[in-house]
């Protein structure tokens, strides 16, 4: 067999074996090797590195492993090789002395021969693969012996001494697992062979490891961290401490130390060797891992001079105890990484201590929508402090407030902890149940409730917060969600009005979604007015932003045109706003002064009042007119259902509430008039009046009402008369030409051909001005004055009459 070796970078790549009846495959070789530059072959031919190795400077590590590999005829007697390392490293027995020639003894193990100690030597194997080894052949029949002398601390040669075995290939490993590396060395450690001409060993470079610069680190990682209430005994912790080269654990007393908090103190521990150096573990389990005498302490104490000659990773299995309850504090156990070593993290957790107890928590308050069914709230944990602090059979209720009516419920099961849900006890739908069955044991279990749903009532905002209570010794308040309206509603203007006047103008309105979706399609959103007042026309309604679908063609006025219906064909993707303008509304004499409230209405804005989406979301039973949750998780309808009220005969979760939002886009002015005491009746042409409730008089003017451009005009002060002024509240301004009449808290002032009509200091615009007749009696048509006192004016065309009720 041949072997043919490329090198690249310092570095095997390719080993190809090639056969001499394989002829095609070494012509192809022969002519890859002439590809490569003379020089820049880092290894000679016959040699390979197994497993370089990166190590520490000034520390012992072992290095990779030289193979060596020559053809039948290749070797003969007295061939040699020098093998060299860097300056100043040194070949090492297991004692830390430097080795010499007498070390290098020949022995026999098995089907090898062996020249070294158990850390540094050359292995002679009888076979490598199915191929037989000639130097192991021809020293087995005594026609060879292999010579190592060690040259200098650093440098070895082997001779032979006869001839291998006719026909054979040869092989041999040279282990290096003990290997010094010297002070401030860095970069890439070359083992270099040097052979006579001749000597069918060969030369070259070999690199065998490679030095890091700023040393090696060790990272420190628990692998098992329990929760316990005395000690960790029934589940132990597990350490995991890994070097990322060899030898970074330092050599000496306090190479690493792990430092409990107050309270707590070692117990014992077992070594588990995962890869690499064996003899960390040895040392270890020979007293080189002890506990301090107050016990918190946990130390690596190694010989001077040890280093592994390899990187390595080892599990340590502990326990710890309570040491003093007084001291000890609930919570995760962080041991102090402390020592020689460069190792990392300074604090690890490696175990959970608390009493027997559990806690309730939310984990986040996602928004959710006030008026809306199947509202997600935020994930509920419950976790053990112990294991075992939950007990079969208790209870844990989550209780609502009275703005919301459970959905949807979740179960959970962990650690042979079951959360199992029982019910919803009562009839409001506020409080859900559940029983735990099952004891954790060894890790405290953690439990999560999730994906449950709530409904909302219309219009109420704020954090939703659920109270914690049962047997089970939970307790508490945690916020689940945070309630926003669907809708905001605002107006442009708030403009005054009076009442019993018609078309008199108010502020156009701007609705916006709060989310895209925010308004429910195949639903009506309806704008309610007061009682009282009335849109005297159906406004205009748009889009202005958004692609939210209105069926602007049905959009209409009901319920004696106190309601506006805006129907919604389809919901939004963006978020979407809403003009209402053009709004018009006619007052009646029952309006109170004070501001008129539109109120945003319907099933689109509020669906827990809409009885077809109710049906759909939960299970209604129309003869006990009980809701259940569609899903009640195995215990059946009557263990989680509530009573469900009516509006007419429809469905409503909160009938009393149907406003998802408000604002004012009016000002009533004018107070609704008690119930009418008098009457007065002026009649065109006459300077007599009559006024009367049970018994009529006739009373006598200085100037009779007349008709002008189809306006009847009455005389102002006798009109306040009716209206139960006297003269000490007529008040003429002479200077500025004007009327203040003044009754009850309402002050009205009229100006002599201004068209401006002050009630309160608010305006309101007449159609005609006051003007001035003989003799100097201000005259207006009068229904403007006499309705803000709150009077009914009425006109008999026929009798040519002016009614004025009071």
């Amino acid at each position: 067999m041949k072997e043919l070796w490329l090198f690249k970078k310092e570095e095997v790549d390719l080993v190809i074996k090639a056969r001499k009846k394989h002829f095609a495959l070494l012509t192809l070789l022969i002519f890859l090797l002439t590809l490569i530059p003379m020089g820049s072959m880092a290894l000679a031919a016959g040699y390979s590195v197994l497993s370089p190795t990166t190590v520490d400077d000034d520390t012992v590590a072992g290095l990779g492993t030289l193979f060596g590999s020559f053809t039948a005829g290749a070797l003969k007697d007295g061939d040699i090789v020098t093998l060299s390392l860097p300056n100043d490293f040194q070949f090492r027995n297991p004692d830390g002395t430097v080795m010499k020639t007498a070390d290098w003894a020949v022995t026999k193990e098995g089907d090898s021969y062996k020249l070294g100690n158990d850390k540094n030597y050359i292995l002679l194997p009888k076979q490598v693969g199915s191929d037989d080894n000639g130097v192991y052949d021809a020293i087995e029949k005594e026609e060879l012996v292999p010579v190592v002398t060690q040259l200098s601390e650093n440098e070895i040669k082997i001779e032979l001494n006869g001839d291998p075995t006719a026909g054979m290939e040869c092989f041999f490993y040279l282990y290096m697992g003990r290997i010094y590396i010297d002070a401030g060395f860095e970069g890439t450690i070359n083992l270099t062979a040097d052979s006579p001409s001749g000597s069918g060993f060969g030369s070259g470079a070999l690199p065998v490891g490679k030095v890091i610069s700023g040393g090696g680190s060790v990272t420190i990682s628990a692998t098992n961290v329990p929760s316990f209430s005395n000690d960790t005994t029934d589940d132990p912790i597990k350490i995991r401490i890994k070097e990322d080269v060899a030898g970074a654990i330092e050599d000496g007393d306090e190479s690493i130390k792990l430092v409990l908090p107050d309270g707590f103190e070692w117990m014992d521990w077992k070594i588990i060797t995962i890869y690499g150096d064996p003899d960390l573990k040895e040392e270890l389990d020979e007293g080189g891992l002890k506990i301090s005498a107050d016990g918190d302490e946990l130390i690596f104490n190694l010989p001077n001079n040890f280093a592994t000659d390899s990187a390595t990773q080892i599990e340590l299995v502990l326990n710890i105890q309570v040491a003093d309850e007084t001291e000890a504090e609930t919570g995760d156990v962080a041991v102090s990484v402390r020592g020689d070593s460069d190792a990392t993290p300074s604090s690890l957790v490696i175990a959970k201590y608390g009493e027997y107890d559990a806690n309730i928590k939310a984990a986040s308050a996602p928004e959710i929508v006030a008026g809306m069914l199947e509202q997600e709230i935020g994930k509920i944990n419950i976790n053990e402090a112990v294991a075992g602090s939950l007990t079969a059979g208790r209870t844990i209720l989550l209780t609502l407030p009275a703005n919301a009516k459970w959905g949807k419920v979740d179960e959970d099961s962990d650690n042979n902890v079951d959360l199992e849900f029982v019910g919803l006890p009562g009839t409001d739908g506020h409080v859900a149940k559940w029983k735990v069955t099952g004891e954790s044991k060894n890790d405290a279990a953690e439990l999560l409730l999730e994906k449950m749903e709530v409904s909302l009532e219309p219009g109420v905002t704020g954090d939703l917060v659920i109270k914690v209570s049962g047997t089970a010794g939970l307790s508490g308040e945690i916020t689940v969600g945070k309630i926003i309206t669907p809708i905001s509603i605002k107006p442009e203007s708030t403009p005054n009005v009076i009442i019993g006047l018609g078309n008199q103008p108010a502020g156009n309105l701007t609705i916006t979604e709060t989310a895209a979706g925010s308004i429910i399609e195949d639903e009506d959103m309806i704008l309610d007015l007061p009682d009282g007042v009335k849109f005297a026309n159906v406004p205009t309604v748009e889009v202005t932003s958004g692609d939210l679908d209105i069926d602007f063609n049905s959009i209409k006025r009901q319920n004696n045109d106190n309601q506006l219906v805006i129907p919604i064909d389809g919901d939004s993707g963006t978020a979407s706003t809403i003009k209402v303008s053009g709004i018009n509304y006619i007052l009646d004499r029952t309006v109170p002064e004070g501001p008129i409230t539109v109120k945003v209405q319907g099933g689109a804005v509020a669906e827990v009042n809409d009885e077809e989406a109710i049906m759909d979301s939960y299970d209604v039973d129309e003869d006990k007119d009980m809701a259940a949750l569609k899903d009640t998780l195995g215990v059946g309808d009557a263990a989680a259902d509530f009573e469900v009220d009516q509006v007419g005969s429809a469905y409503a979760l909160w009938p009393q509430t149907l406003t998802a939002a408000k604002t004012n886009n009016a000002n009533c002015v004018t107070p609704a008039p008690p119930d009418t005491k008098s009457t007065c009746v002026f009649k065109i042409g006459d300077t007599n009046y009559t006024v009367g409730g049970d018994v009529y008089e006739t009373k006598q003017m200085d100037v009779a009402p007349y008709i002008k451009d189809s306006r009847t005009y009455l005389p102002v002060r006798y009109v306040a008369y009716c209206l139960g002024l006297t003269d000490a509240n007529i008040i003429w301004d002479d200077a500025n030409d004007t009327v203040t009449l003044i009754k009850s808290g309402t002050v009205v002032q009229l100006k002599i051909g201004s068209t401006t009509l002050l009630v309160n200091g608010a305006a309101i615009t007449m159609d005609v001005a006051p003007e001035i007749v003989d003799p100097g009696r201000t005259m207006l048509p009068i229904r403007f004055v006499a309705e803000a006192f709150g009077a009914v004016v009425t006109w008999n065309e026929t009798a040519q009459t002016v009614k004025i009720e009071i």
